[in-house]
């Protein structure tokens, strides 16, 4: 991968753990506070555009997919544990663990 693409990678990733933080603090607040939901859904917005971006960059549907949805289960994961104090088992640091070793199966360097 290039570095323009890895960038977008990362954009993507970080972009869509960014709608889920607003979607749960959406959740977690009483009476659900729109202004979290419309953010989510934004955001979420701007996570479809990154995503057109990568795969008009001519990467492969199934790597671009598999990539962004490894990183952004990570980076959720780690959202949830830092600013929500989710735990996180053995059994899901392991999976990745596995994620991570996935993705350099995959080709990804």
């Amino acid at each position: 991968m290039d570095f323009h693409l890895i960038l977008l990678v990362v954009a993507i990733s970080a972009t869509e753990a960014l709608a889920q933080y607003f979607l749960q603090k959406n959740s977690d607040t009483k009476g659900n506070t729109p202004m979290y939901l419309a953010a989510g859904i934004i955001v979420y917005g701007m996570v479809a555009y990154i995503y057109s971006l990568i795969l008009s960059s001519g990467v492969k549907l199934a790597l671009a997919n598999s990539v962004w949805n490894a990183l952004s289960e990570i980076l959720v994961a780690i959202v949830g544990w830092l600013l929500f104090g989710q735990t996180l088992t053995k059994k899901q640091i392991l999976g990745i663990i596995i994620v991570i070793v996935g993705m350099n199966l995959m080709g990804v360097e």
